[in-house]
C-alpha cells in the first residue's frame, strides 16, 4: 500500500500529513514526539491530501468544527481500540 505525504503551514508551524488509500494516517507536529519529516518510503503528493489540507485550513480559520475525513491511524490493537472509542465522543 502506497503512503503519501504533504506539508502545510499552520498556526502551530509546519504540519506533515501522511495518508494512504485507507485515509489519513498521521499528522506530525513541528515539536511533536516524532520527527516532522517524511519516511523514506512515502511519496510526496499534495493532491492526495487536498481534502485534508482544505479541512485543516478551514479549522484553523475558525470555519470548521467537525472533520469529515477517512482515518487510518497506525497503532497497537489497544491504541486502535482507544481511538475507536474516542471517535464516539460528540
Amino acid at each position: 500500500m502506497s503512503a503519501f505525504f504533504a506539508t502545510i503551514e499552520s498556526p502551530l508551524g509546519p504540519l506533515l500529513l501522511a495518508s494512504d488509500n485507507g485515509g489519513l494516517r498521521e499528522i506530525r507536529f513541528p515539536n511533536g514526539k516524532q520527527s516532522a519529516k517524511a519516511k523514506t518510503e512515502w511519496q510526496e503528493n499534495s493532491t492526495q491530501l487536498k481534502e485534508v489540507t482544505r479541512q485543516l485550513r478551514a479549522y484553523f480559520a475558525g470555519d470548521l468544527e467537525t472533520f469529515d475525513l477517512p482515518l487510518a491511524p497506525e497503532g497497537t490493537p489497544f491504541q486502535q481500540q482507544v481511538w475507536g472509542e474516542l471517535c464516539k465522543i460528540p
